[in-house]
C-alpha cells in the first residue's frame, strides 16, 4: 500500500517542479537558519553539564557594601573551603582555584618555543575528582604532586608538537621548571573551566615568585579566616538542601573567627549551581545572558514558522489543480481518511527531505555562520543527545503540522460540485488565509529588519561614545622589564610614532584593581578603580583637567599623586582650598588634581560613571605597558613591523605581543555585536522564506489569469498597466504587515534599549527603510512573474485552454 502511493507522491512532485523546488527550498532555508540558532542555543544551555553529578557542583561567591556601593566578589579566602567541608554535613568535596588569568607568565620548552601564557589555575588535589577534564588516554589525572604540572593538548602540540610528553618539563619565569605529568583532552567547547596549564595547590608560592608577585606566600596571607579573599572555591554537595545548611554556617564560622560584626553583616554569600554559572556571569565577555538566549531561540522558531506557513500557503493555493483529482478518486470509492492519507504523505516526504536538506546545509556551513556571530561550537556537539533529541522532535511537530491544514483542506472537496465545475473558488484554500500568511511573513521580516538595524545602531551608538579620552591609534605592548626603558627610548624615534606613555595594564583588556578607603574630607567610605600610569599618559590618552591642584607643565610634580575624576571629587566632598587638600591623602597618596570624567574599564560604561583613581608612577618604572601614539594615515603593518623589530632587540627571546586601544573597547560589546549579526544573517533567511512563498503564489495567480492577460492585450492594454494589475493584489498585504510589523518591534526594542544607560533613540528613518526595503522586495519577487506574462504572447494566451 505505501508503494503506489509513495510513487504517486514522487510522480506528484515531479510534474510540479517549480512548485516542489519553492516548498522544499522555503523549508530547508527555515530549518537550516532554526537549526543553527538552536544548536547555538542548546550548546549554551548544556554548559558544564558533562561532568558527572555536574547538578551537585556549585561555586560560593559573596556580595559586600562598601559606603552605597554593593560589589559582587567570586574570590574566598584560602580557608574557606576546608573548614566549610568540616564544619557542614552534606559537603562531599571542595577545590579551590587560584585563576592566574590576569598575570602573564613566560613559558618555555627551548629557546624556539616561548610564549606568554595567562590562562593558568592552581588547583586543590580534589579538582579533578570534582571536574571531569581526562588525560587524553581517558584516564582520570592523578593528584598534582610538587613539581608537576597538567597541559592541554592544545598547549602540548604548540610547545612540542605532539602530545606524547610526559616526563618533559616546562619553564615557567626563567625560573622554576615544573614536570609535565600528563596531557588532558582539550575542553568541549560548553566548558566554563577551560585552563590551559594546572599546577598543584602546593607550587603556588613558586609559582608568585616566578611572576615576580610581591606577595610570595598568598596562601599564608589570605590566611585561614572564613572571609573573601583570592580563591574561587567549588563545592560538591551530597544534594541541593546542602546549600541552606552550608550558607548559614559561614555567619557562624566568622563569628568564631572573632570577625568584626559589621563585616559580617555587609558580607552576604551564595552558592551558584555549576548548570548557572555561564548564563549568569556577568564579566565573562563569552556569556551570551540569558535573556539574549530566548531572543535567538524566538527568531528560531519564528523563521522555521514562517516556513511552515509558506509550505500551507502554497499547498492550499493550488487547491483547483487537486480538487478534480480528489473528485475522481471519491467517484471511485476512495474515503477522506485514505485522501487524507495521500496527502499527509506527501507532506512528510518534503518536510523530510527539507529536513535532510536544511541540516546537512547547516552543518557544511555552520563554521563560516558561527565565525561570523564569534561563536565556537565543536563539531561532536552537533550530533550529541542534546541536540538530535529536541530537533527529532522539532521534525516531529513540523511533519504533524505541515500537513495537517493542507491535508484537511483539499480531502475535504465534493465530488458532484468538482466534476459539474460548480465548486465555488472561496473553498479552494482560503484566499483570505493566504493573504493573512503573507501579511504575517511580511510583518515578521519587516520587524527583525527593524530589530536588526536597531541592534547595530546602538552598538554603533556605544563603541562611537565620547569615553573622554582618546583611544583611536594607540598600541598598546608589554616589554619586558629589563628592556622597557631603552625599548621605550628608541620607539619613540620612529617616524609615525607620536607620543609614548606608561601604564600598569592595558585598558579594556587586563581589568582593573579595586580600592577601598574612606573619605578625609566627609569620612564618606570610598570605593575606587585605579589605574597606575606616568605623566605622558595624561596627554597622549587626551585627558582633561577639571582642577589641576598642581603644576601641570612640570612632570615630575605629579609624580607619586593621585589624580582622580569628577565623580570622586564629588563623592569625597573634595574642597577648593589646596591648602587644605594638600594635608591629606587618599589611597596613602596626595591628590594632585582632579580630571574630567573618563573611562578605562568596561565598568561604568552601560551604568553610571564610577570613582576612579590613577596612581602617577616615575616614569623610569620598569614593570609597565608602553602606549605608543600613532599618527594618522601611518602605515600600521610597517610601522608594527619596526616596533616588534625593535622590541626583539631589546627583549630577545621574548615573545612580542600587542593590541590597539579602540579594538580592546569594540570587543566588549561581543553579545550586543553578536545580536546584530544574528539579525542581519536571519533576516535574509526570514525575507527569502516570504519572497519564495510570493513567488510561488505569483505564479499560480499569473497562470489562473492567463486567458484574462491575453484578452486585456488584444484590446489594447500595456505591458505596464498589466504588470500593476498583477503586481497591486500582492502589494496590499505588504502595506498592511508594515503596520503589524513595526509596532512589535517598536516595543521590542524600547524594552531592550532599556538597559543601556546610555543608548540611542528609535529612528522613525529605521522604520521608514524597513517598510520600502520590504515593499521593493515584494515588488521585484512578484514582477519577476507579472512582467513575464505581461510580454507573453496573447494569442498562445487565448488558445491555451
Amino acid at each position: 500500500m505505501l508503494s503506489p502511493n509513495l510513487k504517486f507522491t514522487i510522480r506528484t512532485l515531479w510534474r510540479n517542479r517549480f512548485y516542489s523546488f519553492l516548498n522544499i527550498g522555503g523549508l530547508a532555508g527555515g530549518i537550516l537558519a532554526s537549526v543553527l540558532i538552536l544548536v547555538f542555543v542548546a550548546h549554551e544551555f548544556s554548559f558544564d553539564q558533562f561532568h558527572p553529578e555536574s547538578e551537585k557542583i556549585y561555586q560560593l561567591g559573596g556580595k559586600f557594601k562598601f559606603g552605597e556601593q554593593e560589589i559582587n566578589v567570586s574570590g574566598m579566602s584560602a580557608g574557606m573551603g576546608p573548614r566549610l567541608k568540616e564544619s557542614t554535613a552534606g559537603v562531599k568535596d571542595y577545590a579551590r582555584i587560584y585563576n592566574m588569568s590576569f598575570d602573564r607568565l613566560l613559558v618555555a620548552s627551548d629557546l624556539d618555543h616561548r610564549f606568554y601564557e595567562t590562562n593558568i589555575a592552581l588547583v586543590d588535589p580534589a579538582y579533578f575528582k570534582i571536574f571531569s577534564f581526562p588525560l587524553v588516554n581517558g584516564q582520570s589525572p592523578r593528584p598534582l604532586q610538587a613539581g608537576q604540572v597538567l597541559i592541554s593538548e592544545n598547549l602540548a602540540m604548540k610547545y612540542f608538537g605532539d602530545s606524547e610528553v610526559n616526563g618533559r618539563s616546562l619553564k615557567f619565569g626563567n625560573k622554576i621548571d615544573l614536570e609535565i605529568a600528563g596531557v588532558l583532552k582539550n575542553p568541549p567547547s560548553n566548558s566554563t573551566l577551560k585552563h590551559e596549564i594546572y599546577v598543584g595547590m602546593q607550587d603556588l608560592k613558586n609559582m608568585m615568585l616566578a611572576l615576580q608577585n610581591y606577595n610570595d606566600d598568598i596562601l599564608a596571607a589570605d590566611g585561614n579566616k572564613i572571609r573573601l579573599g583570592s580563591f574561587q572555591t567549588y563545592f560538591k554537595l551530597a544534594d541541593a538542601s546542602t546549600v541552606e545548611s552550608l550558607l548559614r554556617n559561614i555567619p557562624l564560622l566568622m563569628r568564631a573567627d572573632k570577625m568584626p560584626e559589621e563585616e559580617i553583616k555587609s558580607c552576604k554569600h551564595s552558592l551558584m549551581s555549576l548548570h548557572d554559572l555561564h548564563l549568569n556571569s556577568s564579566s565573562s565577555q563569552d556569556s551570551v545572558g540569558i535573556n539574549n538566549l530566548y531572543i535567538f531561540a524566538g527568531v528560531a522558531l519564528l523563521i522555521l514558522f514562517l516556513a511552515l506557513l509558506n509550505y500551507v500557503s502554497l499547498t492550499t493555493a493550488r487547491a483547483t489543480e487537486r480538487a478534480r483529482e480528489v473528485g475522481v478518486r471519491k467517484a471511485l470509492g476512495a474515503v477522506r481518511g485514505t485522501l487524507m492519507g495521500q496527502f499527509y504523505g506527501e507532506s512528510i516526504v518534503i518536510t523530510g527531505v527539507a529536513f535532510a536538506v536544511g541540516f546537512g546545509m547547516a552543518f557544511l556551513f555552520r563554521n563560516s555562520i558561527f565565525e561570523l556571530l564569534n561563536l565556537q561550537i565543536d563539531a561532536r556537539f552537533f550530533f550529541s543527545s542534546t541536540v538530535w533529541v529536541p530537533l527529532s522532535i522539532l521534525m516531529l511537530a513540523c511533519l504533524g503540522l505541515a500537513g495537517a491544514y493542507p491535508s484537511f483542506v483539499l480531502s475535504a472537496f465534493r465530488p458532484a460540485e468538482v466534476l459539474k465545475g460548480t465548486l465555488a473558488s472561496s473553498k479552494m484554500g482560503g484566499q483570505r488565509i493566504r493573504q493573512s500568511i503573507t501579511v504575517f511573513q511580511f510583518a515578521a521580516s519587516i520587524a527583525l529588519i527593524i530589530c536588526g538595524l536597531v541592534v547595530q545602531k546602538q552598538v554603533k551608538y556605544l563603541q562611537g561614545r565620547d569615553l573622554g579620552m582618546q583611544k583611536d591609534q594607540v598600541l598598546m605592548v608589554r616589554p619586558d622589564t629589563s628592556g622597557l626603558k631603552a625599548f621605550r627610548n628608541e620607539v619613540m624615534q620612529v617616524s609615525g610614532v607620536e607620543k609614548t606613555a606608561l601604564a600598569s595594564m592595558a585598558l579594556f583588556k587586563d581589568g582593573y584593581s579595586m580600592y577601598f578607603d574612606k573619605s578625609p574630607f566627609n569620612q564618606r567610605d570610598l570605593s575606587m578603580m585605579t589605574l597606575s600610569a606616568d605623566p605622558s599618559f595624561i596627554e597622549l590618552m587626551g585627558l582633561k583637567w577639571t582642577r589641576p591642584v598642581l603644576n601641570v607643565n612640570d612632570p615630575k610634580a605629579l609624580q607619586n599623586t593621585l589624580l582622580i575624576n569628577e565623580k570622586a571629587a564629588k563623592e569625597m566632598a573634595l574642597p577648593d582650598d589646596l591648602a587644605k587638600i594638600a594635608q591629606h591623602k587618599v589611597l596613602g597618596a596626595p591628590i594632585g588634581g582632579v580630571l574630567k570624567d573618563f573611562h578605562f574599564s568596561m565598568e561604568g560604561i552601560n551604568a553610571q560613571m564610577p570613582s576612579m583613581a590613577l596612581f602617577m608612577m616615575d616614569e623610569n618604572a620598569k614593570d609597565a605597558m608602553v602606549y605608543m601614539r600613532l599618527a594618522k594615515g601611518s602605515n600600521l603593518t610597517e610601522l608594527v613591523d619596526k616596533i616588534e623589530t625593535l622590541y626583539k632587540k631589546h627583549c630577545p627571546g621574548v615573545p612580542f605581543e600587542y593590541s590597539f586601544l579602540d579594538q580592546n573597547f569594540n570587543a566588549q560589546y561581543r553579545a550586543e555585536t553578536r545580536l546584530g549579526n544574528l539579525f542581519s544573517i536571519f533576516t535574509g533567511f526570514a525575507i527569502l522564506i516570504s519572497c519564495l512563498g510570493l513567488l510561488g503564489l505569483a505564479a499560480y495567480a499569473t497562470s489562473r489569469r492567463t486567458k484574462e492577460i491575453g484578452i486585456r492585450k488584444v484590446l489594447g492594454a500595456s505591458a505596464s498597466g498589466i504588470v500593476t494589475l498583477l503586481s497591486v493584489d500582492f502589494l496590499k498585504p505588504v502595506l498592511v504587515a508594515t503596520i503589524l510589523g513595526s509596532l512589535p518591534a517598536w516595543y521590542l526594542m524600547g524594552r531592550w534599549l532599556e538597559k543601556f544607560s546610555y543608548r540611542t533613540e528609535l529612528d522613525w528613518r529605521i522604520f521608514a527603510f524597513a517598510a520600502l526595503a520590504a515593499l521593493l522586495v515584494a515588488v521585484f519577487t512578484v514582477s519577476l512573474q507579472s512582467v513575464k506574462a505581461a510580454l507573453a504572447n496573447p494569442v498562445k494566451a487565448i488558445k491555451s485552454e
